[in-house]
């Protein structure tokens, strides 16, 4: 049986299919790192809505948000787009998207000891 990507495999299977992807988060990231496995194919759809929860604490502070980060292909330039709806806590972290489709973020700094992060996707859609 053949092997499909996440983008694939999302976009041929029933919503309440999609397994989370949960990812460590980087303090102080300020080098584009990438979000694995979620890559954006044109080729497939030239949108998607990726819909996220993240937290970020250290001993002194905690920051929650969950949204959807929205990003297009522009055939004429040739680059995505992107853009995310965060609520609650501002939480630091970006969102950025390679030429060639990959999702990568970057944050802010916690300066405050024990620093941890994590970002969920709960959801990707073909739009």
């Amino acid at each position: 049986m053949a092997q499909y990507p996440l983008y694939l495999k999302k976009y041929t299977q029933s919503v309440g299919d999609f397994q989370p992807m949960l990812q460590s988060i980087a303090n102080n990231q300020l080098t584009p790192v990438d979000i694995v496995d979620i890559i954006f194919d044109k080729d497939v759809a030239l949108g998607y809505q990726v819909s996220f929860q993240t937290y970020r604490r250290t001993d002194t502070s905690y920051v929650e948000g969950t949204g959807d980060i929205f990003a297009t292909y522009n055939k004429d330039t040739a680059t995505w787009r992107v853009d995310a709806e965060n609520k609650f806590d501002s939480t630091g972290v970006y969102f950025a998207v390679t030429a060639l489709g990959q999702l990568q973020y970057n944050t802010n700094d916690m300066p405050d000891p024990n620093y941890e992060g994590q970002i969920t996707i709960t959801g990707m859609t073909p739009e």
